[in-house]
């Protein structure tokens, strides 16, 4: 079994790239490679992930057509994109947008949306747009904290 990810966190983007510190690119690079690594080190035979990655969240239908994935893991906040559409409090909107649009067009599509920390009417608010799952971003680079991810996509695609 093939499992095509596309990824969509604003941490791929130039904007963020260019607006954050070193500190802050080195926590979201570790924890991107320990989900990458642990959804690619082939520890269950017959089964690979396939990781597509973009920070560009506006271009959500564009890239689901192309990459055509099995499943959206896709970030709750997106507060560069926000500044620049006229305010941080936009932050999250933009996801739930576009989780909406995702949702009318790709009604069987699982999207996994996560956030670090988040409070009961964030996740409200997730589920009542079309998420099929939220999860909590865990802020640890070690693939034991990412293992439960990669169990739940498998199952999400063997329930399709």
């Amino acid at each position: 079994m093939k499992i095509k990810v596309l990824f969509f966190d604003d941490i791929f983007s130039d904007m963020f790239r260019k607006t954050h510190d070193g500190e802050q690119l080195a926590f979201d690079d570790a924890w991107f490679d320990s989900i990458e690594r642990e959804l690619t080190n082939g520890q269950i035979k017959g089964i690979d992930f396939e990781i597509v990655k973009s920070g560009e969240i506006e271009l959500w239908p564009y890239l689901i057509e192309r990459a055509e994935p099995d499943l959206v893991l896709l970030d709750l906040y997106w507060y560069e994109q926000a500044k620049q559409q006229g305010g941080e409090c936009r932050a999250i909107d933009i996801s739930l947008e576009a989780l909406k649009g995702i949702r009318k067009r790709y009604p069987d599509l699982p999207v996994i949306q996560y956030s670090v920390k988040p409070d009961r009417e964030t996740m409200d608010q997730s589920y009542e747009a079309g998420a099929t799952f939220f999860l909590e971003k865990v802020p640890l680079a070690v693939p034991e904290a990412h293992s439960a991810l990669k169990y739940l996509m498998i199952y999400l695609m063997r329930s399709k």
